[in-house]
This record gives structure tokens, sequence and C-alpha cells, in this order.
């Protein structure tokens, strides 16, 4: 729908709103509308005099995994606070061992950036949000996402050179930091959108495909063989350089790193084709195969943003 702009005597503009949204909204004269700038779009919205989200949440059976998951949930959503009920008096876990019901919850909501337990009574918890969301540090934090998925990379790729298997295995710690920093990005994009409104998916999938990256190098600890396969090595490494030009076209695009980022690609399948026929160890193989598609996913996605 189109609307004409009428300039005031001040020098100000005015418009007028559609007789739908209003009703839709249940708005009257006097009422107060947030009105927000996206790239050329002009964003209005109603709070009903209510911006922070409250998310009431009772849980009846003692199941760990539940918990975690109905906290994560609410974070990602944007939630400023969260009361949790827990209808229950105990908990155990997966092994069947006793769980501490509070130390539980308090080091699983404080793990989340920016989230803290405040309150605790009889089971109930209040987890708020204890520094306040900003657009201004989603660049900051995807950029830390970024640097600790390379990380990631270098710690499997120096464990496979050294066939040291505890160190590959302690991934999974290297993987909770890129975990923290994508969801607090997920939080973001839920509660206020990108900065730049048009690219919001495009940068969401982006955050998504770090997740899974982290994810994938995680795994290659499960199909870890003691040797020094040249082939896994050799292809390791050019995964590491297909993350690194990611980065480095997500800080500033150029498009000889992209030319030299899809060489690279093309060269990784050809050689796990050829490691495929020499029987090399193939959950590894999988896993690179793997990191080759989300790569390439990511890159895609960080050519629409530009």
């Amino acid at each position: 729908m189109k609307r004409k702009i009428i300039k005031q005597g001040n020098g100000s503009y005015i418009f007028t709103l559609p007789i739908d949204w209003i009703r839709e909204n249940n708005l009257q004269a006097g009422d107060e509308i947030v009105a927000s700038q996206r790239d050329k779009a002009l964003v209005l919205r109603h709070d009903g005099g209510k911006t922070d989200k409250v998310v009431e949440i009772k849980i009846n059976t003692p199941n760990l995994n539940l918990i975690k998951h109905r906290i994560l949930s609410s974070y990602l959503s944007g939630a400023a606070e969260v009361n949790l009920h827990l209808n229950f008096n105990t908990l155990k876990d997966r092994n069947n061992k006793q769980v501490d019901i509070n130390q539980f919850v308090r080091e699983y909501a404080n793990s989340l950036h920016s989230f803290s337990v405040v309150e605790q009574k009889d089971n109930h918890f209040k987890i708020i949000e204890v520094s306040a969301s900003s657009n201004n540090g989603f660049d900051s934090m995807l950029q830390q996402a970024f640097n600790s998925l390379l990380l990631m990379g270098e710690q499997s790729l120096e464990a496979l050179k050294e066939g040291n298997k505890k160190e590959i295995e302690d991934l999974d710690f290297k993987r909770r930091d890129v975990k923290r920093f994508t969801d607090y990005c997920i939080r973001l994009l839920n509660k206020m959108e990108y900065k730049e409104h048009k690219k919001t998916a495009s940068i969401y999938l982006i955050v998504k495909c770090i997740e899974k990256i982290a994810e994938t190098y995680k795994h290659i600890a499960i199909h870890f063989k003691n040797n020094n396969d040249k082939n896994i090595i050799q292809l390791h490494e050019d995964i590491n350089s297909m993350i690194r030009l990611n980065i480095a076209v997500y800080n500033k695009f150029d498009e000889k790193k992209v030319e030299e980022y899809f060489g690279i690609r093309d060269r990784i399948y050809v050689n796990i084709y050829k490691a495929g026929s020499r029987k090399t160890d193939s959950g590894l193989l999988e896993n690179i195969e793997q990191l080759r598609r989300l790569s390439t996913s990511l890159m895609n996605e960080l050519m629409v943003v530009q």
C-alpha cells in the first residue's frame, strides 16, 4: 500500500497509518509505536507498552536434556527473563547418576552469554539478561565465532599430524566456545534482526554454517586413527585453507580470494575420490567431505551479503 507524505510547517513530515493495522493492534490516539530504520525501509512496531519478553516454563518430568533445551530455546528467542518452575525434587543424568538441580540449572544458564540465575527458591529459578543486547555487538561476536572455528581446525590438524588422540578429543571444548558465540548471534537476530534488514536471512545461515562446521570438526575425533595418513592430513590442510578464505571474504570481499577458494574446493573433491579408492579411513573422509560442503554453503552466503 502507498501513503502520501505531508509536509508540516515546522519542517517535519507525516503520513497516515493503515486503518487495518491500527485495528489489529488495538491502537488508539495517543498510543506510542516504535519506528526503526533498516536500510531504506522504515519498520513500525507496537509493543503494547512491553519491550522485554518474559517466558514462563513449567516442567513436570525430571529430564535433564528437556530442561537444557527449554532454557536454550527461550534464550535463543531473545527472552529478557525466564521463570523456570521444576515440579520435582530429584534429577538424574543418562547414567542414572543423581544431579544437583540447583547447581545444574545455575551452571547451564550461566554458560549462556549475558544470562544468569538471579533468584532461586524451591526449584523455581529466575533467569535474566544481565547485560543489554545490542546490534552493535553482533559483528564482534560473529568474528569471535569465526576465530574460534579457525582455532578448532588448527588444533584438529596438529592432533592428526602428531597422533595426539587426547588433543583431538578436547576439540569438544573448542566447539562449545563456538556454540556460545553462535547462540548469542542467533539470540540477537531473533531479538532485533540484523542491522541491514535484507541480509538477516543470509546472516542467520552464516551463523548456522559456522555452528555445523564446528560440530563436524568435533566428529573427526570419533573416526581418529593412530597413524599419520598423509592423504587425510593434506585434505585437512586444504579444508583449513577454505575456512581461512571464508573468514577473509567475510572481513573484506575479494574476487581473487573467491577464485582461490573454489580452486581449493575442487582440488579437495578430486583428492577425496582418490583417497577413497586407496581405502583411506572412510569415516574421516566423510567428515572432510561434510566440511567441504558446509564451507561451500558458508561461502555462498558470504557472497550473497556482499
